[in-house]
């Protein structure tokens, strides 16, 4: 049945022409996101050359195409993500991965809505619908060969199965949460951090159909272990270690987040250029030749190695890593999207019409307050409060356990959208009330008052730039190299060390896009300068010493004839 939380204080139902406007605002946002969708397949060379963690995805899933159905290599990330881009890719390439993949987000939109119709009314459902569809993020995330959608439409995967099961708390339905949480797990590691809450909402659950609390968690248990068993299976097989986490456990994303010079978001970590397929050479791990066993080991031993690292340098300075826990919070409080692998503003530059606006963060935060307190004030809301509680608590620790980044933090809009469509209903509800009456109930003025603070706070910049990074215009380069462009990659490296000049990587690449393109004196010039670095990546001065090579004959003066 719906939740009478909201109604149970105020009576008045809501206008009859509410619902229809709800329900074209929801087929508009939904045109529009569509519309963007396309302009990014068209115009954006992220859609056919990914970079960062994209690239990593897909030799992944290009290794599990090649010697199918396991593959060869262990996961440096999550094998789940690799696994939905390999089965379109068998039969349709990277343009049917991607199709996939919005395909799979629009139908996690739609589930949850169509669950939110039944547990909260036609109302709460198309408000939901209507914030996630306007939420900037959630589309910019959708189109990207990142895990950050996999991880959302997981997270739906969670909520709508505990509704189902609220619904009809059967033993069936109890399956289908365990399976649910699995999933989420593979999808986002951080995610398990909500399976106590779950299995704890349905034990709650259980009550209501007189089931004790053995066969229902067993039933939970039982999906949990079949969500996991073949990612296990397979890692087992391929590599001798049935983990069903990336190989690394981990160590690399929390000493990225807590080492010396650490400041909440990504950083080199003194160490790492950014490219993540160059991750375990840039720290120290070969794997080359090495077999998947072995290469496994060394990487279990690299995450093992960086946690005591990051670990010691929390102990020698913990007044350093206590300001740091709080600049995390404050970053991640934020409506600031600061994205790690793609640029908000390097994708407004080359799509001008994309998102203007939308539903800022804070805003979502505030009207997600509201809703939850308002909840919490209907009893038979106990178990939905835990399960979506600890789908929020899991992704909130890990922006603070390891760092805080736009995808990150996407997964909380997906708990955070019941709650929010309760608070934009409640809040439209008091201000009627405060037009017509001139006043409120003491506790809602002070929830309101709470909640406004928390969307203005959220409203202070985060970062006072404004324009596209030089890793946005490095990583353009790259997309463009990729797919034969010179031209563009060009002037795109060339716009990158315009911001940052003493970056060798931008500069190597920039040298090797001049060699291909017939500029040996610009290619000439770029590793002059790179000479003058004796700090770079021991990769880039190899490849620097390559490219010199290959250069002598084009530059050698050539023998005057007879």
């Amino acid at each position: 049945m719906p939740s009478q939380a909201a109604d149970a204080r105020d009576p008045a139902p809501a206008p009859r022409w509410l619902q229809p406007l709800l329900l074209a605002l929801v087929g508009l946002l939904a045109l529009y996101r569509a519309l963007y969708h396309f302009a990014f397949l068209e115009l954006d060379p992220f859609a056919v050359a990914p970079v960062s963690d994209g690239r990593v995805y897909l030799e992944a899933a290009a290794d599990l195409l090649a010697h199918p159905p396991l593959g060869r290599e262990p996961f440096w990330l999550q094998g789940a993500y690799a696994a939905q881009l390999a089965v379109p890719m068998a039969w349709g390439g990277l343009a049917a991965a991607l199709l996939l993949q919005l395909a799979l987000a629009a139908f996690a939109l739609w589930w949850l809505h169509r669950a939110l119709r039944r547990s909260h009314g036609a109302i709460v459902a198309a408000l939901a619908s209507v914030l996630l569809l306007a939420y900037a993020a959630l589309a910019f995330y959708e189109n990207k060969i990142l895990s950050a959608s996999l991880a959302v439409v997981c997270s739906v995967a969670v909520v709508t199965t505990f509704l189902s099961a609220q619904a009809q708390p059967r033993l069936r339905a109890l399956l289908w949460c365990g399976v649910a949480a699995g999933l989420a797990l593979l999808a986002r590691p951080n995610l398990a951090l909500a399976i106590p809450t779950t299995a704890w909402a349905l034990a709650l659950l259980r009550r209501r159909a007189s089931l004790s609390v053995a066969p229902a968690l067993a039933s939970f248990g039982l999906g949990l272990l079949l969500a996991l068993a073949p990612m296990a299976l397979r890692n087992a097989v391929v590599t001798g270690s049935p983990s069903v986490l990336p190989v690394h456990g981990g160590g690399t994303s929390f000493y990225i987040g807590n080492n010396a010079q650490a400041r909440g978001v990504w950083n080199a970590a003194g160490v790492l250029s950014g490219d993540v397929t160059r991750e375990r050479e840039e720290l120290g791990v070969d794997v080359a030749g090495a077999s998947p066993a072995e290469a496994t080991a060394r990487s279990q031993a690299l995450g093992r190695a960086l946690y005591t690292r990051a670990w010691q340098e929390i102990a020698d300075d913990p007044g350093r890593w206590l300001w740091l826990e709080l600049r995390k919070a404050w970053l991640l409080l934020g409506n600031d999207e600061l994205a790690q692998d793609y640029d908000v503003w390097g994708e407004r530059e080359l799509i001008p019409w994309a998102w203007p606006v939308g539903v800022p963060f804070g805003v979502f935060a505030a009207l997600a307050l509201v809703g939850f307190v308002i909840e919490r004030r209907d009893p038979q809301a106990r178990p939905r409060l835990w399960c979506l509680g600890g789908l929020v608590l899991a992704t909130v620790l890990a922006n603070l356990v390891f760092f805080t980044s736009s995808q990150h933090r996407l997964p909380l809009v997906v708990p955070l959208a019941p709650w929010a469509a309760l608070g934009a209903l409640a809040s439209a509800r008091w201000l009627r009330r405060a037009i017509t009456t001139r006043a409120l109930p003491r506790r809602d003025r002070l929830l309101a008052a709470v909640a406004v603070l928390v969307a203005l706070q959220a409203a202070w910049p985060r970062t006072r730039v404004r324009t596209p990074s030089a890793v946005h215009y490095y990583n353009l380069g790259i997309a463009y190299d990729r797919v034969g462009e010179l031209r563009p990659a060009l002037h795109a490296f060339d716009r990158a060390l315009e911001l940052r000049p003493d970056h060798p990587v931008m500069r190597i690449e920039r040298a090797s896009v001049r060699v291909m393109a017939n500029d040996f004196a610009g290619a000439q010039q770029d590793l002059a300068v790179l000479r003058e670095q004796p700090d770079a990546p021991a990769w880039v001065r190899t490849r620097a010493a390559q490219l010199e090579h290959q250069l002598r004959p084009a530059t050698a003066p050539q023998r005057p004839g007879p």
